[in-house]
């Protein structure tokens, strides 16, 4: 979970994170020649099942992203450049507009004559970039999940790098680009999020559907309508729902630039994401790194667990089935057990699993409905590559919530079902 992106309010409201001590680790569908079996120790944030030689280039890559983060990571903070005061702001609107380009500046600064390398990480293919510094090839294609993942895109299409570049950024724990779980589940989020609010003043109303934004004469936001006819009446209203809901459904259009209606209905919320929610009764044993006798988690067990990547032509072909409208036959999935951190989410011996794969179309092709027997299918797909990799998971599988691109749309009101909205790189 992304908690690294939280800002420091959230932080300091008793939101717990479970933080693993590797990020990745590379599942195969045998134990690698010469190696032990298990999760290799150390400092590097990601465990490995390879020979040592690919991993000597690691250290300098992994401090070749940490400058281009320390450099974009306040933009973060700061408000995004006003193209069109540029153009059609008077000249006291112009000069003010400079100032929103000092945190620019000084990010180009830090990178120093480096830029055009890291521009190149923003812009280009996340294989092109994995190519300068590494030749073993599951290696690459390992780094590369967190360049595609979430997005309807191929480690071949420009702007990837992008998509890494945010799954680094941030910090948990102290750590630079970490990521954890959430102590106790999900739900601690949003409490820790209500905390912060509730300590600043804020009255939280849930279960209040909102129908629309109130605005004045001039087309400022004033407040919104409830569902139920309730006015609240604010002199700022800040949405946590998507553009496309808020701007196209909560907004009046005709208060809105025609122009900025245009470009907000061509932007892309493309999701290629099922997420498959799995209660097992013993914990996942892989070819790659048996379990231990006393059933213990392994350090593997608490990282992000990488299958079906080993080679990022394997990545490819799998986006391209989906951009035909068929689910991948062989889907980049991305293991995680949260309950081997914290034994709070399940019952002594069992463990909750958490499955985030790709690629799926959000619309099959030939107008296929993703009725159940279209999601049953494709999850005993991916639980079929997770046997291969973990014999014995199907027959530990007690439960299952599968939830496809439509139905992450209409549970939790996400247009296109994408898990990173707006991330998707330009085609």
């Amino acid at each position: 979970v992304a908690l690294s992106m939280l800002r420091p309010a959230a932080g300091n409201t008793g939101l717990g994170a479970r933080v693993p001590g590797a990020q990745s680790w590379p599942g195969a569908l045998a134990r690698a020649q010469g190696e032990p079996g298990g999760a290799r120790p150390g400092n590097s944030s990601v465990h490995w099942l390879l020979p040592l030689a690919p991993l000597q280039a690691y250290p300098k890559y992994e401090a070749f992203l940490s400058r281009l983060v320390s450099a974009l990571d306040p933009l973060l903070d700061a408000a995004p450049v006003d193209a069109a005061a540029w153009s059609q702001g008077s000249l006291l609107t112009r000069l003010r507009a400079l100032r929103g380009l000092q945190p620019l500046l000084r990010a180009g600064l830090a990178l120093g004559k480096q830029l055009p390398q890291y521009y190149q990480v923003l812009t280009a293919p996340i294989t092109r970039i994995l190519d300068l510094w590494f030749e073993s090839e599951p290696l690459k294609a390992t780094l590369a999940t967190d360049a595609v993942i979430g997005a309807m895109a191929s480690p071949h299409t420009p702007g990837s790098g992008y998509v890494l570049l945010h799954h680094v950024m941030g910090e948990l724990e102290g750590r630079k680009g970490a990521w954890g779980y959430v102590a106790g589940g999900m739900g601690g989020v949003s409490q820790a999020i209500a905390s912060a609010a509730a300590a600043h003043g804020a009255e939280l109303f849930t279960e209040k559907p909102v129908a629309r934004v109130l605005l004045g004469p001039r087309g400022e936001a004033q407040g919104v309508v409830l569902q139920d006819g309730t006015e609240v009446k604010s002199k700022l209203v800040l949405s946590n729902a998507s553009a496309h809901v808020t701007f196209l459904q909560l907004v009046p259009q005709e208060q809105l630039p025609e122009g900025f209606l245009q470009h907000l209905a061509q932007f892309d919320t493309c999701s290629p994401v099922t997420k498959i929610n799995v209660a097992v009764d013993r914990l996942p044993s892989f070819l790659a790194a048996p379990n231990a006798g006393d059933g213990r988690p392994l350090p593997h067990h608490q990282c992000s667990i990488h299958l079906n990547c080993e080679d990022t032509h394997l990545l490819h072909r799998a986006f391209q089935e989906a951009s035909r409208g068929e689910p991948s036959t062989r889907p980049m999935i991305e293991l995680c057990i949260p309950s081997a951190l914290d034994p709070t989410l399940a019952p002594p011996g069992c463990h909750v699993v958490s499955l985030f794969t790709q690629y799926t179309p959000y619309a099959l092709a030939g107008g296929r409905p993703w009725d159940e027997r279209e999601q049953n299918a494709y999850a005993d797909r991916v639980f079929d590559w997770v046997e291969a990799y973990a014999p014995g998971f199907k027959a530990s599988v007690v439960g299952r919530d599968i939830l496809t691109p439509p139905a992450l749309e209409k549970i939790f009101g996400l247009p296109g079902g994408p898990s990173l909205p707006g991330i998707c790189p330009p085609p």
